[in-house]
């Protein structure tokens, strides 16, 4: 008897000593906050951004479909739809690779203002608002994402150079 005692004592000292900081892991809140994603994207200069470097590839790409154009005066009417739709195939697959490396550069910044403030505030974890079925007050910090962000300048890299061979290369 006097072993079950000293072994049930034991056992509740263990499961005592190893929970009593359970609840102060260095000071890191276990608060779970929320972001709207869009939002933050919107609110802040990562979508005007975007959307200028976007225009700018826009003028590039339609400049190169115009000068594309020029060689299919004169080609006999077949062989000019051909081109005309290799060539539009082409333009528009580097406009898609244009807009997922532009859009991934903006959530990689986002993705890293997320991160600064979840260290800054030692939130546990900073989830999306769609994920959100419901929320206290206060637990949104789309805000403050933006408030990071506000003089953020993002470097997308050279624009795309595109090239459209002369009538007599074809």
């Amino acid at each position: 008897m006097k072993l079950h005692n000293l072994l049930t004592a034991f056992f509740i000292f263990s499961l005592t000593a190893i929970t009593a900081g359970c609840d102060n892991k260095g000071a890191q809140k276990s608060e779970v906050v929320y972001i709207d994603v869009a939002k933050a994207i919107i609110d802040s200069p990562l979508a005007t951004q975007e959307k200028a470097r976007l225009d700018q590839v826009r003028k590039i790409l339609i400049n190169a479909g115009d000068d594309a154009a020029k060689n299919y005066k004169g080609m006999d009417k077949n062989k000019a739809e051909q081109a005309r739709v290799a060539d539009t195939e082409v333009l528009n697959r580097q406009w898609v690779l244009e807009q997922r490396a532009t859009r991934g550069i903006v959530l990689k910044k986002l993705e890293s203002a997320i991160n600064d403030l979840r260290q800054k505030k030692k939130y546990a974890i900073i989830i999306n608002r769609n994920a959100v079925l419901s929320a206290a007050d206060g637990s949104d910090v789309t805000d403050e994402v933006v408030t990071l962000l506000k003089d953020t300048k993002l470097n997308f890299g050279k624009l795309p150079e595109i090239s459209v061979k002369a009538k007599a290369e074809n």
